[in-house]
């Protein structure tokens, strides 16, 4: 969750302030500077600026400096912090972001990973498989260099500054940098106005349109376009202006950039090359898009091998304390998110097999060090605070005293305290790789621990990451608890977790950090309704004043020697008394639907009325036999 805004910015406002105010400046002036050229160069695009209004999307500098695009609503930032040198290190590895295309003759003949002509479009695509196309697309355009580059999603269009580089040959080429001697044409593809709007405050676009047209580069902007329609894009360029050799970079991982990508790279290229082969497939994998941008070097990782120690150690761990969990991961095989190994560092990262995307750039570590950090400082706390609004019942202590709070808390209302040194319940919503948990879990003392993965490829991640033996055994040792749900959907996690609650004990639901270690829309969902089913939880509980009460009537009774339950009863009971049928009525629309059946048999059976059922028994003439109160008047 490093696109969460909060770690972006200063937590000194006042410096924050500050720094957007030396930058205003500068970013204003490049707007008006693109926006003039634009307007010369391509006036169908530039004639539209003033139409487009950022309701959305917006910049913001952050405390590094960078400026960054964040979602307006959700504070999700587009790039993680010291996005330059990721965007950079982006466009360095860019085989692994790439399909290669040869429209020489008519068909896409460079697709190694295609094995079977009749693989479909929704086949994984392995790590290894992906490092090997890598590889191989290095090679093969020292022999046959590019003529034609598409670029999918603009983001900060910052990447474009390396091509430009390239083709001013600003840099020496290394080996394995993209070949741009004979490029003619730059395609770039943003269905986003909003967003490419805001590539104008971050990019030096006029100085790109300047160079093309020195350089004899033809630009083509596809602003606001559909993307599903590149195949006849593509196809008329190739058709008008020749272009044969055309490589697609994708630099932000949009679902329809993933679709191409993948397709290609497997040998596909025709009018749905940008559509998944099934509706399934997609539901499938429902929880692919976790960073619209994502920067890995495939060369320094390879798959990751279950030989592992901590892996090995974890797993024995499972075996003697969660025999069901050790069960289901000994000859596990990922279905979409496969574990990757950095052994130089001993890092772990996560490779989308389907949309060839990663959970982490090339430090995890550092990553969720900051993350860990962010949480332990500003951690989300369900201290739920319910108060009672109604007149009849606000004299009592917990309502009293609840609205008494009400008017202090209002004061600290944008005020948290940190992460306490020992935390009562740590609930985690979606593992993600597992090294947020690790970080966080060995700086406190956590005596319940609630961990919910609905995805099992997470779960299997963390084998390698977390040290879950020495959580198991600091389980042990404390007499503390651990419960893990595994794969389980929001109906039923959340019945899972009630009765954890019930057992730990409901009032502990006051007291729960909840942490939650990436996101999607599926896991933001689950996280949604779990956390609605808990307040309700909450709010059904008792209060004070109820559980003085009732212990008072209890205590009284006792002393009163009122007797609660007959021993052996059936000794008290005829045989017809033990067959006679047991009416107990609640109030409700089942009563008004049965009431002629309770007239019918009142004399066969025995009626128990329940609250407010009285009444309406009173109204037909039926007085109960019992009647039992099951909340206070």
């Amino acid at each position: 969750m490093l696109n969460d805004i909060r770690l972006h910015l200063d937590a000194d406002e006042k410096a924050q302030a500050n720094r957007e105010q030396i930058f205003l400046a500068t970013i204003n002036q490049r707007y008006i500077r693109n926006r003039e050229a634009l307007i010369r160069y391509i006036p169908s695009i530039g004639n539209q600026l003033d139409k487009i209004h950022n309701n959305q999307l917006s910049i913001f500098v952050d405390k590094n400096g960078e400026i960054n695009l964040v979602e307006i609503q959700s504070g999700k930032t587009v790039y993680a912090p010291n996005s330059d040198s990721s965007i950079e290190q982006q466009f360095l590895s860019w085989a692994s972001n790439s399909a290669w295309l040869n429209l020489s003759e008519n068909k896409s003949e460079y697709s190694p990973l295609m094995t079977n002509k009749a693989n479909n479009h929704s086949q994984n695509i392995t790590f290894h498989q992906l490092s090997n196309y890598a590889a191989q697309l290095e090679e093969w355009q020292t022999n046959k260099p590019i003529d034609t580059l598409v670029c999918l999603g603009m983001g900060k269009a910052t990447f474009l500054k390396h091509l430009l580089d390239s083709l001013l040959k600003n840099q020496p080429r290394a080996a394995a940098s993209l070949d741009v001697s004979n490029l003619k044409y730059l395609v770039c593809y943003e269905p986003n106005w909003e967003l490419f709007k805001c590539s104008l405050y971050c990019f030096d676009w006029a100085n790109l349109l300047e160079q093309a047209e020195s350089l004899s580069l033809q630009l083509f902007l596809q602003i606001g376009t559909n993307v599903s329609d590149i195949y006849s894009d593509i196809s008329e360029l190739n058709k008008q202006v020749g272009a044969e050799q055309i490589l697609f970079f994708k630099h932000l991982n949009m679902p329809v950039y993933n679709n191409l990508i993948r397709n290609i790279r497997l040998g596909f290229w025709n009018a749905s090359v940008t559509q998944s082969n099934t509706i399934e497939a997609e539901r499938k994998h429902h929880n692919h898009y976790l960073h619209l941008f994502s920067s890995v070097n495939v060369d320094q990782w390879k798959e990751a091998s279950i030989q592992h120690r901590k892996f090995e150690q974890n797993m024995q761990a499972f075996k003697e304390y969660y025999p069901d969990i050790h069960s289901a991961f000994s000859n596990y095989s990922p279905h979409c998110w496969q574990v990757i190994h950095n052994a130089k560092r001993d890092l772990f990262n996560v490779y989308n097999q389907y949309s060839h995307s990663f959970m982490h750039n090339n430090q995890p570590d550092v990553e969720t060090k900051m993350q860990a950090e962010h949480f332990v400082q500003y951690p989300s706390y369900d201290g739920l605070v319910l108060g009672y609004a109604g007149k009849k019942l606000k004299h009592y202590l917990h309502n009293s005293f609840a609205r008494q709070s009400d008017f202090i808390l209002r004061e600290y209302e944008n005020t948290k305290g940190s992460l306490p040194d020992s935390v009562k319940v740590l609930m985690v919503l979606g593992l993600g790789s597992g090294y947020l948990l690790e970080c966080v879990y060995h700086q406190k003392d956590i005596q319940n621990l609630v961990v919910c993965e609905p995805n099992p490829d997470m779960f299997y991640a963390s084998l390698f990451v977390i040290d879950w033996k020495a959580i198991i055994d600091k389980v042990e040792t404390n007499e503390y608890q651990l419960y893990i749900n595994i794969g389980e959907a929001s109906s039923r996690l959340f019945k899972d977790v009630m009765s954890q609650f019930m057992q730990l004990g409901p009032y502990l639901l006051n007291e729960t950090y909840i942490l939650q270690c990436y996101q999607n829309p599926h896991l933001e969902q689950v996280f949604y309704e779990v956390r609605q089913q808990l307040q309700v939880l909450f709010a059904m509980g008792e209060n004070f004043d109820h559980v003085a009460y009732g212990i008072a009537h209890t205590m009284l009774a006792l002393k009163s020697k009122i007797p609660a339950m007959r021993f052996n009863p059936k000794a008290f009971l005829t045989s017809d008394n033990k067959q006679t049928p047991v009416f107990i009525v609640g109030n409700g629309p089942s009563l008004d639907e049965n009431i002629e059946v309770i007239k019918e048999h009142r004399e066969q059976v025995i009626v128990v009325s329940c609250g407010t059922a009285l009444q309406a028994l009173h109204r037909y003439n039926i007085t109960p036999d019992f009647h039992g109160e099951v909340e206070q008047c």
